[in-house]
């Protein structure tokens, strides 16, 4: 809302020339920005940083202390996009606070920035959009599929790697 309000595309600058890049650098920078990025960051800002934040001064002072820095820290967008940026960096932080995982965090940042990338390359979102709700129907669906097969059966099939159920 912060971005239609002061007019300010925020997904589109950093992508806006790759149109007119060849087939393999588009590729690249789509791993790049939509897996490397979000890793990346989410292991720096939310893992070490605001963790480190955290032990010193409590959530709420970590929060926005990390949320400021990381928004900072996002140069390649105009200053408008600031409190947007910080947002993000709040709600990613009481996500890892609430989950203790930086996966869930890196799963929203990567579907962000996917849909960022996807955006600049076509003018819409919704193949990004159709893959990550895909992707949590699956994820959120096995334990409905394992209650049912433990009645149906009386046993599961699934078996995980290290042996657990």
């Amino acid at each position: 809302m912060w971005a239609a309000f002061v007019h300010v595309g925020v997904g589109r600058g950093e992508f806006s020339a790759l149109g007119d890049q060849g087939t393999a650098v588009i590729v690249l920078a789509g791993i790049v920005a939509v897996v490397g990025a979000p890793i990346a960051e989410e292991i720096f800002f939310r893992g070490f940083l605001y963790r480190s934040l955290r032990n010193r001064m409590g959530i709420a002072p970590a929060c926005v202390t990390s949320a400021i820095l990381f928004s900072i820290g996002h140069v390649q967008y105009p200053v408008a996009a600031l409190p947007e940026l910080f947002l993000f960096g709040v709600i990613m932080a009481l996500l890892y606070e609430r989950t203790g995982s930086l996966l869930p965090g890196i799963a929203v940042h990567a579907f962000v920035d996917a849909s960022a990338f996807e955006e600049a390359l076509t003018g819409n979102n919704a193949a990004v959009l159709a893959l990550f709700v895909l992707g949590a129907i699956v994820i959120l669906m096995r334990p409905v599929l394992r209650a049912v097969e433990r009645g149906i059966t009386g046993k599961p099939i699934f078996v995980e790697a290290n042996g657990n159920r």
